[in-house]
């Protein structure tokens, strides 16, 4: 009798403690559907997460140097606040930090196209922001098949996301903006990811010169039919990124690695803009 007290007892504390608990410490998920046609806008809070289509999970896990320039001062330089992000997928999790005026604002990961819009609140010179006022907008495209694809800035911390899966690059060429590739791979019966990511950092020759790498995702696809497509890259933020440095204009060269980390046939390539 005296054990069957103690045990009742125990289930009255602990069902108490349950009722009891603030919500507000309780992590807060949003299930997001993305498509290709159908971007989304996600805003979260820190330590707020977003579940995309079931199988990628978006956390704002916090901010790290915020130098925006306070909305009640005049500065030479909108300044930069550091937005950390943690990825979680298929048992892989990493963390990336997006700026709001430094490179890069925007990443790619498995299709999804991940892009910092704002953060809130502003600064002000006479207040200071807490952690947990902080407020992100993100936009978030599923970009698989488009034959237009933009090109997502990485540093040595982030090659992580290069996916390895053999491509065979048939030809290249710069068209205006444009990175026009042809490529071939084995498959056929999944979605095959190709993305193209420049690393940050300009190698000082002249012209100038970049890195790029390729990355391919094949998903798995154990199909024997050889598959070829052409994939338009779009090189504007190269052209944005370059013309913010001083002393760089008209001409770069980029050295281009295949998934293999290898240099393709076709690299370097030189863009002229």
């Amino acid at each position: 009798m005296k054990r069957f007290m103690l045990f009742s007892l125990g289930l009255l504390i602990l069902a108490t403690f349950n009722s009891c608990q603030d919500e507000s410490l309780l992590p807060v998920y949003h299930t997001v559907s993305v498509s290709s046609n159908t971007p989304s806008e996600v805003t979260l809070k820190v330590g707020e997460s977003a579940f995309l289509n079931n199988e990628l999970l978006l956390t704002f896990s916090s901010i790290g140097a915020d130098s925006r320039c306070p909305i009640d001062l005049m500065c030479f330089w909108a300044g930069d606040a550091e937005v950390k992000l943690k990825l979680s997928k298929d048992g892989l999790q990493k963390e990336v930090v997006l700026h709001t005026g430094l490179t890069p604002t925007a990443i790619v990961f498995d299709g999804y196209e991940i892009a910092l819009k704002n953060v809130f609140p502003a600064r002000k010179s006479t207040e200071d922001i807490k952690q947990n006022q902080y407020v992100i907008d993100l936009k978030i495209n599923y970009n698989i098949s488009s034959q237009l694809k933009q090109v997502y800035f990485i540093d040595a911390n982030s090659e992580w996301m290069i996916k390895k899966d053999m491509l065979v690059v048939n030809s290249a060429a710069i068209e205006n903006n444009l990175l026009v590739l042809s490529v071939s791979y084995s498959g056929g019966c999944r979605d095959h990811i190709i993305d193209l990511y420049a690393y940050t950092g300009i190698l000082k020759s002249n012209p100038p010169r970049m890195n790029l790498a390729l990355s391919h995702n094949a998903n798995g696809d154990m199909c024997e039919a050889y598959v070829t497509r052409t994939i338009k890259f779009d090189l504007s933020k190269i052209k944005e990124y370059l013309g913010g440095q001083v002393g760089y204009t008209g001409t770069v060269i980029l050295n281009i690695n295949g998934p293999d980390g290898k240099p393709i046939k076709q690299s370097p390539v030189t863009y002229k803009y």
